[in-house]
């Protein structure tokens, strides 16, 4: 089976735990096996984060044996067990001990259609550095004022202070 590089789709990695891997994440690793085509599978996951505990094993669909056509297709898939375009993954299905990975990885993988809806603008760049929010200015406070006996206004807390130190 020939593989298909999918590097340049791959946005960012991070270095994740297997027991907070689950569908519908992408992930990338090292693993060691013998009979071991691809030693640096990037998967598509099927399985639940409850299945991978208890089962030791993830469930999914190598990207590096589908073509970008059936890529874009599976990243689009909202139920895990009924993939609309089995067919064109099948031959990516795998499954992998979770005692022979090493070094995983969440990726950020970018479809084509992220990739036209950025292109449009109608989605904001997360990758772009955001120009900071313009600091508010304080609000002077609310002078509160009162007629004196004589007419003039006069400042209420001015007058409170005066009565409390029996100036007025």
């Amino acid at each position: 089976m020939k593989k298909i590089n999918h590097s340049k789709k791959v946005l960012s990695k991070k270095t994740i735990s297997i027991s907070l891997i689950e569908f519908p994440n992408i992930i990338d690793f090292k693993y060691k096996s013998k009979n071991m085509f691809d030693r640096n599978p990037l998967v598509f996951v099927l399985s639940k984060k409850t299945d991978i505990v208890r089962n030791k094993k993830i469930a999914g669909i190598n990207l590096n044996y589908l073509n970008d056509k059936a890529v874009e297709k599976l990243v689009l898939e909202k139920d895990e067990k009924k993939l609309k375009h089995w067919i064109l993954y099948k031959d990516g299905y795998r499954t992998y001990s979770t005692d022979k990975i090493m070094a995983l990885k969440l990726v950020e993988f970018e479809t084509e259609q992220m990739k036209k809806t950025k292109q449009l603008g109608l989605v904001e760049d997360t990758n772009k550095p955001k120009q900071p929010e313009k600091p508010n200015q304080p609000k002077k406070p609310k002078q509160t004022t009162t007629p004196d006996t004589m007419g003039d206004e006069v400042d209420l807390g001015e007058t409170l202070i005066s009565k409390i130190l029996g100036k007025g």
